[in-house]
């Protein structure tokens, strides 16, 4: 299930993922990460596993961290747990001991921070004792709620202490736009309605209040990457396995214009000669319009390396199928690698194993296993007047995240502006290993948002109508 993208398409009144973990510090981290991500647009219903605590207590915890993280309330599965009785009552006790609105019933009001730099699965950052602009928007109503006539915003810290009261909203007075200063911490957006029983809460999204240059690096990340020195300008995406390793071995063979690239988006791929895309640890990162981007790019002549699951494996979408994707994840032996110009020679690399590849017709095979079979690990190919290698190792993973010199040299010499293409190699040299028959498409993969953080369980909605939603007060 794609709930991510629901949230971002705004198709869901309120989201329930299943967070079923007895790690604290997970879910903690899990629902943080939750809360974030829907940025206030829904209400966030943290799913607890009961059945996984080791003690009623435990249950009450988890109340407690999601309710720390901002979510807007949680469901308890499931109730025929042999202990509900038990945890019902130590519940009743703290937690639930006073009567609460459920999240969904809240009306739909709409925030904004407009000066805040947004990031993916975390708070919204803003500078420490710098002033922001908040906004917010009660929609319309249409006479069957029962809705508070007047609602007062806040930004609270993660126990409830209001930090800053921004103004009200009311039927008469929708809208709302106030300036805050926050102290270093993390804060979220509240507008709190009605009294008692009948108060409803609808939580926003989260801010994080940071040092002023921090969040001036992270609003340089915003703009197109700032490349300087002569060669080529190579961009290797910041969120994909083994980044850090890659941009240092290729500084440390003298390719200086190696930098992180940190949007797939075209004002930041015209500023560059060549990308690398590692594997994710967010596929979502490769949106329908990150892969538009990405094909337009090398179609206008960029060189685009693809390591391990990006050639198109497992998760990940196959982006360039007109030169191949992967087809089988194998462990770690010998490869053979060819380049035009030179003799054949062994390629040895870190990680433990590597994606066999199927090239498309007119893919030029570089590496291979030795093996029966010769398979097919590394291929390139042309893209209208741009080029995409296909790379089934998985370099600057193993140990501390260092390449291996076969790696560094063989990433220098795919990169580097004198790097052989297939229209200028000697195609003849290379064996011709590709499969008999064409191998198919992989089936479309509808999990494609499977998020970094949120890996650790499942997310979804399958049980959300069995359980008892309870809203936050």
């Amino acid at each position: 299930q794609d709930w991510p993208l629901w949230v971002e398409r705004g198709w869901l009144d309120f989201v329930v993922p299943m967070d079923y973990t007895a790690d604290d510090a997970v879910f903690a981290e899990t629902v943080k990460a939750q809360v974030a991500l829907t940025a206030g647009r829904m209400p966030m219903v943290a799913g607890i596993g009961t059945w996984l605590q080791p003690s009623a207590d435990d249950v009450a915890t988890q109340v407690a961290i999601a309710r720390r993280a901002g979510a807007s309330g949680h469901v308890l599965f499931a109730y025929n747990d042999q202990r509900i009785n038990e945890i019902l009552e130590v519940l009743a006790a703290g937690a639930h001991r006073q009567p609460a609105v459920p999240a969904y019933a809240a009306p739909a009001i709409r925030f904004a921070l407009p000066d805040a730099v947004s990031r993916k699965d975390a708070p919204h950052a803003v500078a420490a004792d710098a002033s922001f602009t908040v906004e917010a928007r009660l929609p319309k109503a249409t006479g069957k709620e029962k809705a508070p006539k007047e609602f007062t915003v806040c930004l609270e810290d993660p126990d409830g202490v209001v930090a800053a009261t921004l103004g009200r909203l009311t039927p008469q007075q929708p809208t709302l736009k106030a300036t805050a200063t926050l102290r270093p911490g993390q804060f979220q957006v509240v507008a709190r309605g009605g009294t008692g029983a009948g108060q409803q809460v609808v939580r926003g999204p989260l801010v994080e209040s940071l040092p002023a240059a921090v969040v001036a690096a992270l609003r340089a990340r915003e703009e197109p990457p700032q490349v300087t020195g002569d060669g080529p300008r190579i961009g290797i995406y910041h969120d994909g396995l083994g980044a850090d390793g890659i941009i240092a071995a290729l500084k440390a063979a003298g390719l200086d214009g190696a930098v992180p690239l940190y949007h797939l988006r075209p004002d930041h791929l015209t500023v560059l000669d060549a990308v690398v895309l590692p594997q994710l640890r967010d596929v979502a990162d490769l949106s329908a319009a990150a892969e538009q981007a990405l094909r337009q790019w090398v179609r206008e002549g960029g060189t685009l390396l693809l390591t391990h699951d990006a050639v198109g494996f497992r998760w990940h979408p196959a982006p360039f199928p007109e030169v191949g994707q992967g087809v089988a994840l194998v462990k770690r032996q010998p490869l053979r690698v060819r380049l035009p110009g030179q003799e054949e020679q062994p390629l040895q690399y870190a990680y433990s194993d590597h994606v066999r590849l199927a090239p498309a017709a007119e893919a030029q095979v570089i590496a291979r296993e030795t093996g029966n079979g010769a398979a097919p690990v590394i291929v390139a190919g042309r893209f209208g007047k741009g080029r995409v290698v296909l790379m089934g190792i998985l370099p600057g993973v193993a140990g501390d995240g260092t390449l291996k010199p076969d790696e560094q040299r063989l990433l220098h010499a795919l990169l580097a502006p004198a790097a052989p293409t297939p229209e200028t190699s000697d195609a003849a040299a290379a064996p011709d290993v590709r499969p008999a028959t064409p191998t198919a498409a992989p089936p479309a993969q509808p999990w494609r948002a499977f998020r970094g953080t949120l890996g650790r369980f499942t997310a979804g909605l399958r049980h959300a109508v069995k359980h008892l939603v309870v809203s936050r007060g």
